[in-house]
């Protein structure tokens, strides 16, 4: 995505993902335009520089089990910028799910580490995991929240170590209101639209309408309905107390149903490889970041 397509999405679009990583995406944007406006005369980058995506590659292991790592901010047609800091184009986890399909896969593990990210493909790459007529687990000993939550509850069982943060179901629109910045200024909206379009001025300015909140309020509870539904339907042992926004350490997440078991990789590989009617030889090192 080119910068002004970064701003637009990270302050005027529904998101799926915690308030620790929508800062942290925040911090980053800014951090950006600071250099953007130091570097106006600069040559433009070159993106043949751009530093390696640490994402790991999808494979198959000698057992047969294929492995998608699933970490960063969740986005769709990514740009280089974006991936080399270690983000997850949802497009790539397709892909990649499609060649280990290909490759004849017993099973896959998705291993996540990711606060979640925007909501532009999750929606049919979850429908797509859930379709999955091998055994798929997800598992993680940092964070599976929103976004990679709404993929995770696709597998047959989600897997996370005590100390991890798992759940953050909800949508959240991160508007910010400058009203008291725009008087203290001096500044006055005053948009010329259409007589129809009481829609067409929002995000222009410093605040929403009455109408145009109500609009945007109802978008946000139709994303967070159909999130709602595709959990609960994936797994509906899961409590509607922790389905409202939060997240939860992972010895509390299998109470809440959040989870299905504890446990470390090797856990819940073994596991995995039984489901898939497997005897594993040996047990990979999934977090090592190897590149094909």
């Amino acid at each position: 995505m080119r910068l002004q397509h970064i701003i637009q999405a990270v302050y005027n679009e529904p998101w799926l993902i915690t308030a620790g990583g929508h800062a942290s995406v925040q911090r980053l944007l800014e951090a950006k335009m600071g250099r953007a406006r130091a570097d106006d005369d600069a040559e433009p980058l070159d993106a043949s520089i751009m530093v390696e995506n640490p994402r790991r590659d999808a494979f198959v292991d000698d057992n047969g089990i294929g492995h998608i790592h699933i970490c960063g901010v969740i986005g769709k047609h990514l740009g280089l910028i974006e991936k080399s800091c270690g983000n997850t184009d949802v497009c790539d986890v397709r892909r990649e799910f499609d060649a280990l399909r290909q490759q004849s896969a017993k099973g896959i593990m998705l291993y996540v580490d990711s606060p979640g990210g925007t909501i532009g493909g999750i929606p049919e790459m979850s429908r797509i995991l859930s379709d999955c007529d091998i055994p798929l687990y997800a598992w993680t000993d940092t964070i599976i929240g929103s976004a990679a939550y709404w993929l995770a509850s696709a597998a047959f069982q989600i897997w996370c170590t005590p100390s991890s943060e798992v759940g953050s179901i909800g949508v959240i629109y991160p508007w910010i209101d400058k009203s008291a910045r725009w008087e203290m200024e001096g500044l006055t909206f005053a948009p010329i639209v259409n007589a129809e379009g009481i829609y067409k001025s929002a995000g222009h300015g410093p605040s929403f309408t009455p109408e145009q909140k109500e609009e945007i309020q109802g978008r946000v509870q139709a994303l967070f309905d159909r999130f709602q539904g595709f959990v609960m339907a994936r797994r509906p042992m899961i409590d509607s107390d922790f389905m409202r926004g939060q997240s939860v350490m992972g010895f509390d997440a299998v109470a809440a149903g959040l989870a299905d078991n504890l446990g470390e990789f090797e856990d819940a590989y073994a596991d995995l490889c039984s489901a898939s009617g497997v005897f594993p030889m040996s047990i990979p090192d999934f977090s090592a970041p190897e590149k094909s």
